[in-house]
């Protein structure tokens, strides 16, 4: 397990040319290779009586407590997934700690490298293809993915959303919800696409707002569907379950 933490001048230093060479390469190869076709291999795979682990990057920027759970299961056997890099946009974040405790690799972009968010994008991308991930999951990165990302993971950059989407976009899910009144809430795994938080919709479990809760409360409760609902998405993925259709609509496949 290593740990390093990239700034501006490094990559230029590294020679961005050649990140960008490295990924527009891969390109060709991985254009393909969408959800779509990457589950049906996993489940080709399967029946021949490969069940490999499911390859996992995770961008983090902050407590990784969601991380922390995908780690969980996958160390009490119930999740069959290895998590192969943990990238964060933070050098403080707790997640970090968290990675390095469970042996995961991970890498911190200082802030400057984050000004350009493709090139940024670029640096994330050609990271993960070093690692051969399967799926991108965001746990609590607090940025937009691009191009760079999006296209050499063609509907395989999962996010969690703290609302029931398309409801309370954006960065104040539960709060907005909660100021709203509404009695019921929740949360959404989608995958990420050029739109914020409208990406396929995965899966979604309800929260109810009981009268008197607080915010906080709420948050609480929040945070702990996350931690069973994103390992549950994951498993389906390492499953080859999870279709998206032409509509944009996801299918759970029968096991």
């Amino acid at each position: 397990m290593s740990s390093n933490e990239l700034t501006g001048a490094e990559l230029e230093a590294a020679g961005m040319r050649e990140i960008d060479s490295a990924v527009a390469t891969s390109r060709t190869a991985q254009d393909a290779l969408d959800n779509n076709a990457l589950q049906q291999a996993i489940r080709e795979r399967r029946a021949a009586g490969d069940a490999a682990p499911l390859k996992l990057g995770v961008l983090i920027s902050g407590s990784g407590t969601n991380l922390q759970a995908i780690i969980d299961r996958i160390a009490d056997g119930t999740l069959n997934a290895s998590v192969e890099l943990v990238v964060s946009s933070r050098p403080s974040a707790k997640g970090l700690q968290r990675a390095e405790k469970a042996g995961i690799q991970t890498l911190t972009l200082s802030k400057d490298v984050y000004a350009d968010p493709l090139a940024a994008d670029e640096v994330i991308a050609f990271e993960l293809l070093k690692h051969q991930v399967d799926y991108v999951v965001m746990a609590g990165y607090m940025r937009m993915v691009h191009a760079p990302l999006l296209q050499l993971f063609k509907n395989r950059v999962v996010n969690i959303h703290p609302a029931l989407l398309p409801s309370f976009q954006g960065a104040h899910g539960i709060q907005d919800a909660y100021d709203r009144g509404v009695k019921v809430t929740g949360v959404t795994v989608h995958f990420a696409n050029e739109v914020y938080d409208q990406g396929p919709i995965i899966a979604q479990e309800t929260v109810r707002i009981e009268e008197g809760m607080s915010v906080d409360e709420l948050e609480a409760n929040i945070h702990a569907v996350e931690h069973v609902l994103y390992p549950q998405v994951v498993g389906l993925l390492s499953a080859g379950r999870v279709h998206v259709d032409e509509d944009n609509r996801v299918r759970i496949l029968p096991e």
